[in-house]
């Protein structure tokens, strides 16, 4: 498996390579080395601040954006790409929490951001792989019977296009599925190259190695002791780095583990792939699997395959040591398709309210 003393030049979060980040050249800019006075500074160069930093140009702010890594080289790099509106949290959950209201504005939110990025891929003439397609939601073992059921009812009435289906395409698995439609794919490395350029292009300034050591509302001071004074300062990275306490306190870190196998091109359709979740494992945040297929080259595709979550630096719920989560999502998977070899495997970290 590739490692990040094999990708000489590759700042990562992490000591395993993405395919994202392997198939990129990494998305560096100079380090900042004078003073700056600007609209807004966003700390943070993921898809977050790279995300807003470009609305905010187009909207004719004068933006710096600063990473203390590269562009994406955070857990942005370390991602499956998945752009959807079957969400984490079961829409009945949502509809339980926050009302029917509550639950069809998380719907449309996440349908914006869809059409969102595909609108700015179309306008910048970003190449990046997006494409539309179906996702299919399908039941754990250890999930109640009637989960799928009450997922239609409620996706539903938050107006999601889901439809029931007798089998589950693709798959070596009998019973049924939710087939959520239009949901989307990319390549993340990709979207955000070309994001960058635009901003760019369009005005704004992009300073990587360049980290963020004082914050407050007047600007930031970088740790090489430069200043940018702002209007307006967004902080855009994973967890919040201007308070140790606040939101810190009130959030969990939970590691989660991908795999990326070759499969033969064309023998998979073109979709994404999620389990309810391993309600034994954990009832409150139940671990589920979630699998894509990616173009790899003119053979094969790559079939992207994730799970296996835990606390971070907490596996004791099922005994299983971090460096062998990946034996269990391959193991998994294997179960449900057909691959060949794995040629990547990599950890993301995903954190809680």
């Amino acid at each position: 498996m590739k490692t990040e003393e094999t990708n000489t030049g590759l700042k990562s979060s992490g000591s395993t390579i993405s395919y994202w980040t392997d198939s990129v050249k990494s998305i560096k800019y100079s380090k900042l080395n004078t003073d700056l006075i600007t609209d807004v500074v966003i700390v943070g160069g993921g898809i977050s601040g790279v995300s807003i930093a470009y609305d905010l140009v187009m909207q004719g702010k004068k933006i710096v954006l600063i990473e203390d890594g590269y562009i994406g080289s955070g857990e942005t790099g370390r991602t499956t790409a998945h752009l959807v509106t079957a969400l984490d949290d079961r829409y009945y959950e949502l509809e339980r929490l926050f009302g029917e209201d509550g639950a069809k504005m998380a719907a449309q939110s996440h349908s914006a951001a869809i059409d969102h990025i595909e609108e700015t891929i179309k306008r910048e003439n970003i190449e990046c792989d997006f494409e539309r397609l179906s996702g299919y939601l399908f039941l754990h073992d250890s999930d109640k019977k009637d989960s799928l059921e009450k997922e239609f009812d409620a996706a539903t009435k938050a107006g999601v296009h889901v439809e029931k289906l007798n089998n589950i395409p693709g798959m070596n698995e009998e019973g049924g599925c939710l087939s959520f439609h239009r949901q989307a794919q990319f390549h993340i490395m990709k979207y955000m190259k070309g994001m960058c350029e635009s901003i760019v292009k369009y005005g704004g300034k992009i300073y990587t190695e360049t980290h963020a050591d004082k914050i407050d509302h007047t600007g930031v001071v970088t740790a090489e002791g430069f200043r940018i004074n702002a209007e307006h300062v967004v902080i855009a990275t994973n967890t919040p780095v201007n308070d140790q306490f606040v939101i810190h306190t009130k959030q969990t870190a939970y590691r989660s583990y991908v795999i990326a196998a070759k499969v033969k091109k064309g023998v998979l359709p073109k979709a994404l792939w999620w389990d309810t979740g391993d309600f034994k494992n954990d009832a409150d945040v139940p671990p589920y699997h979630y699998v894509r297929v990616h173009p790899y080259n003119e053979q094969y595709d790559l079939l992207i395959s994730g799970g296996e979550d835990h606390p971070t630096a907490d596996a004791s719920k099922t005994n299983v040591a971090e460096q062998n989560r990946y034996d269990l999502v391959e193991d998994w998977t294997r179960k449900y398709f057909n691959i060949g070899e794995i040629i990547y495997r990599w950890s993301g970290q995903v954190l809680e309210p």
